[in-house]
């Protein structure tokens, strides 16, 4: 009887896993990505562990939004426009930002990425597709209205890593009917797995505590001391001042104290002695908790915060007695927002002290590791865009992709990062601590400022990671101080220590970044974007290890960028001009093709998993994956273009990054 138990149990486990091999190999080519084909093979062993639970992208492929403009309507533009703004959740100082910054200026300030995903299918899912049973059940974590999508986390009441392989097997069968479901929903465009990232906090040995002699606290409390009462007004910091003279003796080491190395370096304090301090410059950070009672943060001006974590609106954790400075919630958060906008001076002065803060805590600290999840990051982006914010500065990288898809348009964050850059923000993301590893996105972004790490000399720091990307544009775009930088320690109000990393030099690119917008008001994001390389210290001859070199913020501010379309600018003889849009090359890139591409090489060989693009005209300049035949081969002289390549929008100067934002949408507003 019993023997006849065990084979009944084994013919059942065969059935199940049969059955989860058959849809999911029918799933593959159709709704479901590789990576949640990979999580759910018929391996019992492969890639889930302990307290792991599966979180999926849904995204959908349509709105069930109709607001137009017609002649027939009782309603006013004016009326119109405000009913989507109000159904959208965008302010003024999102408005007025887009209208001002954005790329293409002639397209409507609204579109249908911004209108809210519908809450009808939404219900559809969670309602038909939800098991709710003792094995599982699936909850709605977050919504992108950008990306048309949701997230989903699946929720077990067993461990998802127990030991016994007839509840793994249990488990997955369950989840296969899970996403079974959804997939068959007719409004469903995809499924994929949301990335997520175990980073390692730093060693002991990196973070030490440092204290300040009784000498040292005389001269900042002196400083603290002088009348300072136009810093945080509605005027300049420096209006003012009257000489040169005075300018030189604020603007040295004996004001920033600790923080003069990296801002001098970049040339921040030159910006600054003209007056920039980055008033009315809205920067959201997103990063893990920020201990705000911190003295370097007295005069920071906080202006929203949010804590995607716990659904909360406070960014800052109980700090707990004794406790290890890396496993605290806010180590991380405090030491780049120090570096952005801390204000002691004579200790520690961050380039944006006088700007506006929003806060946004997306990642946790578990024991050892910093655990990132992407879709809580793209939901504090689009919480940051309709508040108004210009500058994202985000000291993190999302790995799960593979160096193919590293290609600036794949990943999930990089199409978020692309979107909000269009709508007129600047993102400052951080290149990552893994050398020649493979960096994260969304730093791959074509127009995302990537910031990798140099010392005091400007020489590379060996931990920064390397590009080009998969589809050979040069990554990291700049280089800033991240060896030994000085930042404020969440241990105490009081704490301070010097730390490793492109963690820190990419908030001190921000904070320069804000001056520069500043001081430019009317540039959009692609002007600035190519002030900053262009004006670099590599920039006549730039490379994957540090990019166009150190940033450059006075040379940047006195860049004149290119304006108006290719008609009158040209394609820098490496495209065509077609309807005022350059089509490049396919060896170079950048809205003038003035950036050679890197030939396929070393990196796509690093990855095992890739090929390079064979290339019967010409060296080839992309990686792809080896399963990818369609790519395998092209015909392309890759140094010239011999005819205008037809668009779907050729009346658009600047196309907008691809969504799943289709359907019944029609929105005509503009201002």
């Amino acid at each position: 009887m019993i023997k006849l138990k065990f084979i009944i149990l084994f013919l059942i486990l065969l059935l199940q896993l049969i059955s989860i091999k058959i849809n999911c190999e029918n799933f593959k080519k159709d709704k479901i990505s590789k990576h949640v084909f990979g999580r759910l093979g018929t391996d019992l062993n492969n890639s889930l562990t302990l307290d792991d639970q599966i979180k999926l992208w849904i995204f959908f492929n349509s709105k069930d939004y109709v607001i137009e403009n017609k002649k027939t309507t009782t309603q006013t533009p004016v009326n119109q426009y405000q009913q989507i703004q109000s159904i959208t959740g965008v302010n003024d100082d999102s408005i007025k930002r887009r209208s001002k910054r954005s790329i293409n200026k002639k397209v409507p300030l609204f579109d249908e990425t911004d209108l809210p995903v519908s809450e009808k299918y939404i219900n559809e899912v969670l309602k038909d597709c939800n098991l709710n049973n003792e094995i599982l059940s699936i909850k709605l974590v977050r919504k992108s209205n950008w990306l048309n999508s949701i997230s989903i986390t699946t929720h077990d009441s067993l461990s998802i890593s127990s030991s016994s392989s007839s509840s793994k097997s249990n488990e997955k069968f369950q989840l296969n009917k899970v996403i079974e479901c959804i997939s068959n929903k007719t409004f469903v465009d995809s499924i994929d797995l949301v990335s997520k990232l175990l980073n390692p906090q730093p060693s002991q040995d990196e973070i030490k505590e440092i204290t300040h002699n009784r000498f040292e606290n005389r001269k900042i409390n002196n400083f603290n001391n002088n009348p300072i009462s136009k810093l945080f007004g509605n005027v300049k910091l420096l209006s003012s001042v009257q000489d040169d003279s005075t300018m030189n003796k604020k603007f040295d080491q004996s004001f920033y104290g600790e923080s003069f190395q990296g801002i001098s370096q970049t040339s921040i304090d030159k910006l600054q002695k003209l007056g920039y301090d980055g008033y009315g410059m809205k920067i959201i950070v997103m990063d893990t908790g920020f201990y705000k009672d911190h003295e370097a943060f007295k005069y920071l001006k906080i202006i929203g915060e949010h804590n995607f974590i716990d659904n909360t609106n406070n960014t800052q954790e109980n700090p707990i007695e004794n406790e290890d400075p890396r496993y605290s919630q806010n180590f991380h958060g405090t030491a780049t927002l120090s570096v952005l906008g801390g204000y002691i001076p004579g200790k520690l002065v961050g380039a944006a002290y006088n700007a506006s803060f929003l806060l946004a805590k997306t990642e946790i600290v578990e024991g050892e590791d910093t655990v990132i999840e992407e879709d809580n990051w793209i939901a504090a982006l689009e919480w940051g865009e309709k508040l108004g914010a210009s500058i994202i500065s985000s000291s993190l990288s999302y790995q799960l992709y593979n160096y193919p898809e590293m290609n600036g348009k794949d990943s999930h964050l990089t199409k978020a990062a692309n979107l909000a850059i269009y709508k007129g923000m600047i993102v400052v993301n951080s290149m990552g601590n893994k050398d020649y590893s493979i960096f994260g996105a969304p730093a791959d972004g074509e127009n995302v400022i990537s910031v990798g790490a140099v010392d005091s000399s400007g020489r590379y720091a060996p931990f920064s990671s390397i590009g080009p990307t998969s589809d050979g544009r040069i990554k990291p775009d700049i280089m800033a101080l991240g060896v030994g930088y000085y930042i404020a320690l969440s241990t105490s109000r009081s704490s301070y220590t010097k730390v490793d990393g492109t963690s820190f030099a990419c908030p001190l690119v921000a904070s320069g970044v804000a001056l520069l917008m500043q001081a430019h008001p009317d540039w959009n994001t692609q002007q600035i974007y190519q002030a900053v390389l262009s004006t670099g210290s590599k920039a006549s001859n730039p490379d994957p290890y540090v990019g166009f070199g150190v940033f450059n913020a006075l040379g940047a501010h006195n860049f004149r960028p290119s304006v108006g379309d290719c008609f009158s600018t040209g394609c820098s003889n490496h495209g065509l001009c077609c309807s005022g849009q350059c089509q490049c090359a396919s060896g170079f890139y950048g809205k003038q093709c003035q950036y050679k591409r890197v030939e396929c090489g070393y990196r796509c060989q690093y990855d095992f998993n890739s090929v390079c693009q064979s290339n019967n005209l010409g060296p080839s300049y992309t990686c792809v994956s080896q399963n990818d035949t369609s790519n395998a081969v092209l015909n392309q002289d890759p140094f010239s273009i011999l005819f205008c390549k037809k668009t779907d929008n050729p009346s658009t100067t600047s196309p907008k990054p691809s969504t799943n934002s289709g359907g019944l949408i029609r929105i005509v507003i503009s201002l």
